[in-house]
């Protein structure tokens, strides 16, 4: 209870500090009140907290510095301007999903979402010299295929996260942070590279991290209103892609079938084997459309 309530009084302390700055800088003028509040809010996060962001760091203090770094990028708000220095503080974020303490891979959890936010994710695209604010619909799309690059740049540094988790407890938090960051994504391209990442871990050595992967996509299947089946087989890629690796991977398929399509093993494979077998022959994959066969033939 101590630590919690360190960490709340510093994450509202800091909270306060923003909050008082922008009505100063308001009451000042001399420009755009939103333009005001996105320097302030990220200058303030990246002078005060940028270093309190290390897995070295006491878990208590990184954790009030995430919370902070949360409330920092909701105080800045949605602005199609890239909100400058949120890369950076992104990038050194994303590491604490290997903090040894728990609270503060938690913490990591719940912002998460912030850090997949657009603003954060225009910081961390090239930027051509231009406006980021969109003037026709050549640079809106522009604009948005920054933003999708940018987001699958941070899907990619918290899978490496999972990968690299030393224990069952670190993967399953890193897997929540991930899914967590994907699901606040709203390009399809996300919930794909989402869902293939996840799914890995339904053959995952520790049962634990395996039921939280079937958790992950229930809970996808639940945001989206369909059942888990529609989610995975209804997605071509994803469908592609569970087809070329159950054949050789018995965990999970079996993990699959029983979990979160509720159907018999040989059903799964023989519903799959319409998408597998164009990329199998693509890559000459004769093991795998021999384990097949083998399969079906039981």
């Amino acid at each position: 209870m101590a630590d919690d309530a360190e960490r709340e009084a510093a994450a509202a302390a800091f909270d306060a500090l923003v909050v008082e700055g922008v009505d100063r800088a308001r009451s000042a003028g001399g420009g755009d009140a939103g333009s005001w509040k996105t320097a302030l809010c990220v200058g303030d996060a990246a002078r005060t907290i940028a270093g309190m962001l290390s897995v070295g760091e006491d878990g208590v203090a990184a954790a009030a510095a995430l919370d902070a770094l949360r409330r920092v990028l909701h105080h800045a708000g949605a602005h199609e301007e890239a909100l400058k220095g949120a890369a950076a503080l992104s990038d050194a974020a994303t590491a604490l999903a290997l903090h040894p303490s728990a609270s503060a891979r938690d913490a990591l959890c719940v912002a998460a979402p912030a850090l997949a936010s657009r603003g954060v994710l225009l910081d961390a695209a090239p930027d051509d010299g231009g406006s980021r604010r969109a003037n026709d619909g050549g640079r809106a799309d522009a604009i948005d295929r920054a933003a999708v690059a940018a987001g699958l740049s941070l899907l990619q540094r918290l899978k490496t996260n999972v990968e690299d988790a030393g224990d069952a407890a670190t993967r399953e938090s890193a897997l929540r942070t991930f899914a967590a960051a994907a699901a606040a994504m709203p390009h399809p391209d996300a919930l794909t590279a989402a869902l293939i990442v996840i799914l890995r871990r339904l053959d995952d050595a520790d049962a634990g991290v395996r039921a939280v992967a079937v958790s992950l996509v229930r809970s996808f299947a639940t945001r989206r209103g369909v059942r888990p089946r529609d989610l995975l087989l209804g997605n071509r890629l994803v469908a592609t892609h569970l087809g070329v690796a159950l054949p050789n991977s018995p965990g999970l398929l079996a993990t699959l079938a029983e979990a979160l399509l509720q159907q018999p093993e040989r059903s799964v494979l023989v519903e799959l084997l319409p998408a597998a077998v164009p990329r199998l022959v693509e890559r000459q994959d004769v093991a795998t459309l021999r384990a097949y066969a083998a399969s079906l033939g039981r």
